[in-house]
């Protein structure tokens, strides 16, 4: 079995001749269009609240909450650095985040990925390594 989810059709092709199943595999394919997902993007505010706290945190915990109870989600980051100080603001602040990098071990990743699948973790703070599958 092979998967993938954004090969190009020659990606795909290669793919299939190199596991030498080109005249054997069944082949599914299904549209990229999930209506179950949102992609926001926010301008990120600077500086911070008349309270003191970071506007730019503050706004996330803000849509999170607005969302709901039931909400899970991913916020991406640019580093290892700030998907832990985003996970722990968010965790302060009564939302369960986890965050998700290639500096953990691949044990620390699956269990970041079973706990939000099993609900104990609604929010993932990730590197784009969380969409990439194995990161090292």
């Amino acid at each position: 079995m092979a998967l993938t989810a954004t090969a190009t059709e020659q990606v795909k092709q290669d793919i299939l001749r190199k596991l030498a199943i080109e005249r054997t595999a069944t082949v599914f394919k299904t549209s990229f269009h999930r209506p179950n997902l949102d992609f926001l993007v926010y301008d990120k505010p600077v500086g911070r609240m008349a309270d003191g706290k970071p506007a730019d945190m503050e706004m996330l915990v803000a849509h999170i909450m607005q969302k709901g109870a039931d909400t899970s989600g991913i916020v991406y980051c640019l580093s290892r650095d700030d998907c832990e100080d985003v996970a722990r603001y968010l965790n302060n602040n009564d939302i369960r985040a986890a965050h998700y990098h290639a500096g953990m071990t691949p044990k620390q990743r699956t269990q970041v990925q079973n706990r939000w699948r099993d609900g104990e973790v609604a929010v993932v703070v990730a590197t784009i390594a969380f969409g990439m599958g194995e990161c090292g």
